[in-house]
This record gives structure tokens, C-alpha cells and sequence, in this order.
């Protein structure tokens, strides 16, 4: 990696800056996949979706998501300095996966089990692209495995300000 004191690496930057500004919608084509990062050529330039940015929803490898030779559409969050990447987020041009809960209180709905990790909580989709925590007894939970459908009451509903800051609140019935 060439320092940052490199004239050379201070002119890439520059450049990258200037061309992929924050906020900006760019396309390229994924290059490599790993388990939860994608590298994303941008034209001349390299581009890194990471776990934080590629959903709102629950992903256990980006091999699910995402395949070499994909094109896909992100937003610019900001360029790294140190390494001359662009750092992209799929999931800044979702919508708000929360908004269709916001009407609906008290409803029951179903859910399915994505993780049952150690602890009294599992993890719930509730859509495609939305997860909600479950407070769960020692019981509850050893009697749950992925993939298990449940029904669980919205308690709760938060569209946060900013992508990412959204909230479902949910309970057993």
C-alpha cells in the first residue's frame, strides 16, 4: 500500500473524491465475493460493500446476495483514504422497510426464524429486508430453530431519520 505522504496516492484520492462523492449513485460490476464484503469495480476505481451496507435484511453470506459479474446500483458513503476505496452501500436506496409496519400495532404477523443465537433473543424476519429481535425465554428459544415460522405481535414501529435507524418492536401473541 502506498502512503498516504505519496504525492501519487494523494492525487488517486483526490481524484476518487472528486469523481465518487458522498451520496452520489454510481453502478459497477461485482469482481469478488466473500462471506460479508463484495469488491465492486467502479470503472478505474475499486468499490467495498460491507455487511452494514448491502441490506436492511438478514445476511448469513453474501454469496446470497450477490454474484461476479453482477452490476449493482449504490450510494456513495465515503472514500478511504488510506486504501484509495470507494465504500458503497446497497442498502442506502432501500426503502424504508419498516413504513409498512407503521400502521399496524397490535396486529399479529407472521415471521420467520433467521438466527437463534446464544442468549434470550432470536432473530426475525419479518420481510425480505427487515429483521426484528425477539425477546425469548431459555424455553422459548431451545424450542426454535432457523427456518421455524412464527406469529409474533407489533409492538413498536421506529422509521428512524436516517437509513439504517429503523425499528420493529415485536413480542409473542
Amino acid at each position: 500500500m502506498v502512503g498516504s505522504s505519496d504525492p501519487d496516492h494523494a492525487r488517486v484520492v483526490a481524484d476518487l473524491r472528486a469523481r465518487f462523492p458522498s451520496g452520489r449513485v454510481c453502478s459497477g460490476v461485482v469482481r469478488r465475493v466473500l462471506r460479508s464484503v463484495a469488491f465492486v469495480r467502479l470503472d478505474d476505481a475499486r468499490g467495498v460493500i460491507n455487511t452494514l451496507h448491502l441490506t436492511s435484511g438478514y445476511v448469513r453470506d453474501f454469496n446470497d446476495r450477490l454474484r461476479v459479474g453482477q452490476v449493482v446500483t449504490a450510494e456513495v458513503m465515503y472514500v478511504d483514504e488510506a486504501n484509495a476505496v470507494v465504500y458503497l452501500s446497497t442498502r442506502a436506496l432501500e426503502a424504508n422497510p419498516a413504513a409498512p409496519f407503521s400502521g399496524r400495532i397490535g396486529e399479529v404477523v407472521p415471521a420467520t426464524v433467521v438466527a437463534v443465537p446464544q442468549g434470550g433473543v432470536v432473530l426475525l424476519a419479518l420481510s425480505d429486508t427487515l429483521v426484528a429481535l425477539l425477546a425469548v425465554t431459555d424455553a422459548e428459544r431451545a424450542g426454535l430453530g432457523e427456518g421455524d415460522r412464527v406469529r409474533v405481535r407489533i409492538r413498536e414501529v421506529d422509521l428512524g431519520t436516517e437509513p439504517g435507524t429503523h425499528r420493529v418492536t415485536v413480542a409473542m401473541p
